[in-house]
C-alpha cells in the first residue's frame, strides 16, 4: 500500500516538530508590502518617469515654446528640401527612362518596317 493513502507522513518526528517552530510564511508579506511602500515613497522608478516626461512633452507650455518652434520650422523646411530634391531627381530619372522606351520603340518600329519592305520587294 501507498504511504499517500495511509495518512501517515513522511517527515520524522525531529523536522515536524522544527517545522511547528518555525513561524507561518504569511509573516513574510507584511514585510514585502512594506518594501512596496517604501520603494514608492522613495526616489521615483523609471516607469514613473516616463509618464512625467511624456506629460511635460506635450504640455501646451512646451508646444508654444518659441525656440522649440523654431527648431521645428527648421527642421521641417530641411525636410522638405530633401524630399523636394529626391522628388526632381525621381523625376528626371522618370523622363530619362521614358525617352530610352521611346527611342527602343522607333528602333523596333524601324526594324518591322525594314523586314515589310524586305518581304514586299522580295515579292
Amino acid at each position: 500500500m501507498s504511504e499517500r493513502g495511509s495518512g501517515k507522513s513522511r517527515k520524522s518526528p525531529a523536522s515536524k516538530a522544527l517545522a511547528s517552530k518555525q513561524p507561518a510564511p504569511k509573516a513574510a508579506a507584511p514585510k514585502k508590502a512594506a518594501a512596496v511602500g517604501r520603494k514608492a515613497s522613495g526616489a521615483p522608478s523609471a516607469k514613473s518617469k516616463a509618464p512625467a516626461k511624456r506629460a511635460a512633452a506635450a504640455s501646451p507650455a512646451s508646444v508654444l515654446d518659441p525656440p522649440a518652434l523654431l527648431a521645428r520650422v527648421v527642421k521641417l523646411e530641411s525636410e522638405r528640401d530633401r524630399l523636394l530634391a529626391e522628388l526632381e531627381k525621381a523625376e528626371s530619372r522618370i523622363r530619362a527612362l521614358e525617352e530610352g522606351r521611346d527611342q527602343v520603340l522607333s528602333r523596333i518600329d524601324w526594324v518591322i518596317d525594314s523586314l515589310k519592305s524586305l518581304i514586299e520587294s522580295e515579292q
